[in-house]
């Protein structure tokens, strides 16, 4: 008999590519849905010609051009990317080529499979990388404020006017900016105290309620999604056989005998025989599968549960031994099931595929016209109705794991009732129940700590809510306050020239690599001197001021190399870069780079090199309220660059915007 076995099983829910899915994230979790022809197939993103089965997804193999097929393995080598979560840091991604390599490069770990390389080398935590992050952005804007306010002094020093923008807006932008600060400790905090309680909350369940401890510990998600993926197949394949039912029904009643037509004459005469042979046998229902699905998913993911929580149930062992063991066959006879259906799909199909091909098209049946336009429309909505659809060993290995747990929990918490009287279950039940009250307590701190768990969670929510708002708020503000880029540079060269031309003469000495600098700024006597550090050393002119601009570019440029200097001994940097592609890396700062006013300045008509090309250079500056010279080196023969910390590298409209995930 091939369709019944009315009772129980099966799970919520659409066939989408999973809760979660290794490597991608949340957010982008839809572009792994199924085809909306065949839940069990799906394309590859940069070629949607390219289609796989879902089981294709991270199956260590690459299938895809492009590498989506396998975000969370190293298949595809750096044509891929891996999203690491990072939580309590910056989420990011990195090159597929770096997973499962043995170095954790996300501080979470997550590219790393444990199971699968007990030789791995770890790096900073997540939290530790916040907390050093949290450091040099409090250093660098310290410095900003310094040096601004440095700037404002040396204008007024030498009378130069300071085109100031809207206080009002700016102190929206300030309040904004500390409200952020505000909100992002305060979620550190909530984070942290989450963890903390979570953990608590696990050590106390193992001792108070071990075997609730030990069920938690089952994979009982995969279980669902599994379920809920092979259900949403056979689901797919019984409503394709009414479909399909549907067209040969309509054929038999709307095409025309007497014309005679050898081919469908024949094939609607096979029909009808084969359904009044197999019409006692065929009892096939997308409704009934739905069904099962919701009462397996109430079984995995709330009767079971709910049982060990209480530590009780109100039907006997042999009652919780076989609703368990009724699973395993809804599961094994629905795959039966599966492969009838589509041996009856199969034939069907046959006799329409001989009617589309042969029928004579020279008669004008508007039947037989309906009939293959419509089975046209059945072949390509359910174009992979055929794939094969097994169910994985992962799943038999863990239900084979919940049937062991069972049979070794399930004696502890069945009804007493059905219990065989004097055994030691029920002498240790009895026992248990005598002191019940004396670990009441016990439970009611379970209890306590599960409530509390889920008021931190809900102010989690309320926090990231605000926050959110919060930066919402701030990037419109930002917008609405920002002026027309051109103008902006307009006024700030206006004010460097002005600062430039009354600056008497404005230099400073260093020293830096064996020499003495003299780097003088005025417009009209500017000029950069080299000496010897030493008695009686030469002099050399390296030129003389020229020019100047303002290149954001190469200065923002220049203060992330300056970045990666100063924190060469620590992993910060590198968990801060994202590998947005393979010829592009993204760093997760905001808009830190920019902190600078990125003033440069030409100097040029220096001494002649010896053979060489006359000596020039450019002085670039980084925001501090001391002048100072950071930097001298010399990309090309006799032509130099200076890095100078000083509050002409400052700009007192910059307003730091936190990147996301800060």
């Amino acid at each position: 008999m091939l369709f019944s076995v009315g009772i129980l099983l099966q799970i919520s829910g659409s066939l989408v590519a999973a809760e979660s899915l290794r490597g991608v994230a949340d957010e982008l979790l839809y572009l792994y849905r199924p085809l909306a022809t065949d839940s069990t197939k799906w394309a590859c993103l940069s070629d949607p010609s390219i289609v796989l089965n879902l089981s294709q997804i991270n199956d260590n193999y690459c299938d895809c051009p492009d590498g989506s097929d396998e975000p969370g393995t190293s298949a595809c080598g750096s044509k891929s990317r891996f999203f690491c979560e990072n939580q309590g840091f910056a989420p990011r991604y990195i090159s597929g080529s770096k997973v499962d390599d043995g170095v954790c490069d996300c501080c979470d770990c997550s590219d790393e499979n444990f199971a699968s390389n007990s030789s791995w080398v770890g790096s900073q935590s997540c939290q530790d990388l916040h907390s050093e992050y949290e450091q040099l952005i409090s250093k660098e804007l310290r410095e900003q404020r310094r040096g601004s306010l440095a700037l404002t002094k040396l204008k007024s020093e030498y009378g130069v006017s300071t085109i100031d923008g809207d206080s009002g807006e700016e102190q929206q932008i300030q309040d904004l900016t500390s409200s952020i600060e505000e909100l992002n400790k305060a979620l550190i905090a909530c984070e942290q105290d989450l963890k903390e309680k979570t953990a608590l909350y696990r050590r106390k369940l193992r001792v108070d309620n071990p075997t609730l401890y030990n069920f938690e510990k089952l994979n009982i998600s995969y279980l669902s999604s599994t379920v809920d993926y092979l259900f949403t197949n056979v689901e797919a394949i019984s409503r394709s056989y009414h479909s399909l039912i549907h067209i040969m029904d309509d054929l038999t009643y709307d095409f025309n005998k007497k014309l005679n037509d050898q081919v469908v004459n024949g094939n609607v005469m096979k029909y009808i025989d084969y359904m009044q042979k197999h019409s006692g046998d065929i009892e096939v229902s997308p409704q009934f599968d739905q069904e099962q699905r919701e009462q397996v998913k109430k079984y995995l993911t709330s009767e079971l549960p709910q049982m060990f929580r209480k530590g009780s149930s109100s039907y006997p062992l042999l009652a919780i031994k076989g609703k368990f063991a009724m699973v395993k066959a809804i599961i094994k006879v629905k795959m039966k099931y599966k492969d009838e259906v589509l041996e009856v799909i199969k034939h069907l199909c046959e006799l329409m595929d001989d009617v589309s091909t042969n029928y004579n098209v020279n008669v004008q049946d508007a039947g037989v016209r309906k009939a293959v336009s419509a089975y046209g429309d059945f072949l390509a909505e359910y174009a992979g109705i055929f794939d094969v659809i097994e169910v994985p060993e992962k799943f038999k290995l863990e239900l084979q794991r919940l049937e062991d747990f069972l049979d070794d929990e399930a004696p502890r918490v069945a009804a007493s009732a059905y219990d065989v009287e004097n055994t030691i279950v029920q002498q240790i039940k009895n026992f248990l129940s005598k002191f019940r009250s004396s670990v009441s307590d016990g439970l009611s701190n379970l209890g306590d700590l599960e409530a509390t768990i889920a008021t931190i969670e809900s102010n989690r929510a309320l926090l990231n809510h605000e926050l959110q708002e919060r930066k919402n708020d701030l990037q419109e503000l930002l917008r609405l306050a920002d002026i027309d880029n051109s103008e902006k540079d307009a006024r700030k060269i206006k004010e460097i020239s002005e600062l430039f031309h009354k600056m008497d003469p404005g230099c400073i000495n260093d020293a830096f690599n064996n020499y003495l600098y003299q780097i003088c700024f005025n417009s009209e006597e500017g000029r950069i001197v080299q000496k010897e550090d030493k008695p009686q050393g030469n002099s050399v002119l390296i030129g003389k001021f020229q020019n100047f601009k303002l290149d954001p570019e190469i200065s923002a440029q220049r203060f992330i190399d300056g970045l990666r200097n100063e924190h060469s001994e620590s992993d910060l940097l590198a968990h801060l870069e994202s590998e947005e592609r393979s010829d592009k890396t993204k760093l997760l700062i905001g808009n830190l780079p920019d902190v600078n006013s990125g003033l440069i300045i030409t100097y040029g008509g220096g001494a002649r090199c010896w053979n060489g090309p006359a000596r020039s250079a450019q002085v670039s500056f980084r925001c501090s309220d001391t002048f100072k010279l950071r930097n001298v080196y010399e990309p090309t023969r006799c032509h130099y660059v200076f890095e100078i910390d000083g509050p002409l590298g400052c700009t007192s409209s910059f307003n730091y915007e936190y990147p996301a995930w800060f």
